[in-house]
């Protein structure tokens, strides 16, 4: 599998990536330890700090704006990841030629 991070300015963190065993492309963010804090303590144990965790196939938690996608097309995924500017142009390249990195 290959998994990068980022920290984000508002304090959250994505992480996206490759994962080979699974043939498909991921893109997750994390809430910020201040909103983790606030989070009743039943939706942290259920969401484990996930905002949301997208992928090919196996989306574990549904993007909010997207509650009923549990499968992403590489072209929906690099539209997620074109409003970070923190993912290198190179991998965004990579996922739209459907090339792992």
């Amino acid at each position: 599998m290959s998994r990068y991070n980022a920290k984000l300015p508002n304090g959250r963190s994505i992480a996206w990536g490759f994962d080979y065993p699974l043939q498909e492309f991921f893109l997750h963010e994390y809430f910020s330890e201040a909103e983790q804090d606030a989070l009743p303590e039943e939706t942290l144990n259920i969401t484990d700090g996930v905002h949301f965790a997208v992928s090919s196939q196996n989306t574990l938690t549904p993007h909010p704006k997207h509650p009923d996608r549990m499968k992403w097309s590489n072209g929906e995924i690099l539209e997620l990841m074109n409003q970070y500017p923190e993912i290198p142009e190179e991998h965004k390249l990579q996922l739209a030629l459907d090339q792992p990195f």
